[in-house]
């Protein structure tokens, strides 16, 4: 198994963090293919921006990112240092609305990979997504 891990702050820490941990992956795991990689990257990133945008509140976030690849599955958890405050998000595997200016991030997640999971600690959230690494025929 393969994996990395990455503690930051926001501000200044962004999404070019997980870029840079995810290079290292790929270098470590030349073997995942480009469509597996392309899946799991998109995902990944809209969850480090989500916590980016949505879960400092004023003071900054601190949070974790961690991905593994093992032989059979890629796999994240992003952890973030604010309590959720009722925070669940939609199960929702499909786009919303043309027209609806939001809903769009959590749904493209949920259908780039084969789990998506959130719970919501006292101590902040805890998101973790699961990608198998063979190709199903729909792509």
């Amino acid at each position: 198994m393969t994996e990395f891990v990455s503690d930051l702050t926001s501000p200044p820490d962004t999404v070019d963090e997980v870029h840079s941990l995810l290079e290292c992956m790929w270098e470590a795991e030349p073997l995942v293919s480009a469509g597996v990689r392309m899946r799991f990257e998109t995902a990944l990133i809209e969850l480090a921006t989500n916590v980016v945008q949505h879960a400092d509140r004023g003071n900054g976030v601190a949070w974790t990112v961690r991905i593994a690849s093992s032989e059979t599955s890629l796999t994240a958890e992003i952890v973030d240092s604010n309590p959720s405050e009722g925070f669940t998000p939609s199960v929702r595997r499909s786009m919303p609305p043309d027209l609806a200016e939001e809903g769009r991030g959590l749904a493209l997640v949920h259908l780039l990979v084969d789990s998506a999971t959130f719970d919501a600690t006292e101590h902040g959230g805890v998101w973790r997504i699961r990608l198998s690494r063979a190709m199903s025929a729909e792509g």
